[in-house]
């Protein structure tokens, strides 16, 4: 996987409005009702390649590419759904255009229910505007082992446990959202690689996405237009096209 650009310019190559099949009913609950997005901060991208993974959002890119900026999946019998900066989990980004309601959209899908129990893990923004909006959100101290009576985790990407509980909970039937900045992470963590050493990628890279190291530019004055996104923006697909 390596810096990872270069293979997601490619996956980004032919701009055929397109959702991969099986996936479109999932991809349709998370944007429901959502036009417009914030880009908070510089988000960063995401690699999409699993059967089970699709694009939610993509953003622009060099040369006027899309890439993923928001991508989800399914692991086993649980859902996830990540986002490239973790801005979205701050009230700023609430604020603009409908990332309120996408969050929310986030929540339940991920959860698989209109009113879930959430688990929050060093988010108290997030926190606090899910429980203005009616959802049963709590703090979390200990984000793998302690997420019984919990629908779904919501955590820095950064946080996520390596001891293999958080991907449990996820395969039984919970939910995940995350958000993180793949370009921004290796600037603070020198000598170390995406593929390798990031927590939140050795859990994801399972359900078919990571994130990558690349930014993203807005694609609307509000930060990113939610729309329905190229077919080769995932890359399993676009390297099935190449070997083909």
């Amino acid at each position: 996987m390596g810096r990872l650009s270069a293979s997601l310019v490619v996956a980004a190559m032919i701009a055929c409005p397109a959702v991969l099949g099986g996936v479109a009913e999932d991809r349709a609950a998370l944007v429901n009702g959502v036009t417009r997005i914030a880009a908070p901060g510089l988000p960063g991208s995401l690699c999409v390649f699993g059967p089970d993974a699709f694009v939610v959002v993509a953003g622009a890119a060099q040369r006027n590419l899309a890439l993923p900026a928001i991508a989800a999946a399914r692991l086993g019998a649980g859902r996830i759904v990540a986002f490239g900066h973790d801005g979205y989990f701050a009230p700023d980004a609430f604020a603009v255009g409908e990332t309120a309601r996408l969050m929310l959209n986030a929540v339940k899908w991920a959860a698989g229910k209109e009113s879930p129990r959430v688990a929050v893990f060093r988010r108290p923004g997030l926190l606090r505007f899910l429980r203005q909006r009616g959802i049963k959100a709590q703090e979390t101290q200990r984000p793998g082992a302690d997420l019984q009576g919990f629908d779904i985790l919501c955590i820095h990407g950064n946080d996520i446990p390596l001891d293999g509980s958080l991907e449990r909970f996820v395969r039984s039937g919970g939910g995940l959202v995350t958000a993180d900045t793949g370009w921004g992470w290796l600037q603070i963590h020198g000598g170390k690689t995406l593929t390798r050493d990031h927590p939140g990628n050795r859990l994801l890279a399972k359900a078919g996405l990571v994130w990558a190291d690349g930014s993203l530019r807005r694609t609307c004055r509000e930060g990113f237009a939610v729309q329905a996104p190229a077919e080769l923006l995932h890359a399993g697909r676009a390297l099935d096209i190449l070997l083909s």
